[in-house]
């Protein structure tokens, strides 16, 4: 088990915020994982993101997050995930003054709900 990231003294996005803990795989051979933590105290004002490598399972661990995407707004709250698909641009927003979470940052087959 990890200890979630202190929370930023200075002002920090989402992308800022975002640390490696782990993976597995390769990105390039498009099969494995990595795993991050995020800890953040601004939104992402004039900037937005997108992962070419694989798609991404947000899980707020403190702090709602509003994601703008190419497709709509996203809400997501402490106890729920999101899922982005590759390649999708977003921005993260924060609901409140700070945030932090886990990412699954997924290179291989695509996530799907269980039968």
């Amino acid at each position: 088990r990890w200890d979630p990231l202190p929370l930023p003294t200075v002002p920090t996005d989402f992308i800022e915020g975002l640390v490696t803990i782990a993976g597995n795989g390769d990105a390039a051979m498009q099969a494995g994982i990595a795993v991050h933590i995020y800890a953040c105290n601004r939104s992402m004002q004039t900037r937005y993101f997108y992962d070419a490598d694989g798609e991404l399972l947000l899980v707020p661990q403190e702090g709602s997050l509003h994601l703008a995407t190419e497709l709509g707004r996203l809400e997501v709250k402490p106890g729920e995930i999101a899922l982005i698909p590759r390649g999708l641009r977003f921005q993260v927003e924060l609901e409140a003054a700070t945030a932090r979470g886990y990412v699954c940052e997924n290179y291989g087959a695509y996530f799907r709900l269980p039968e």
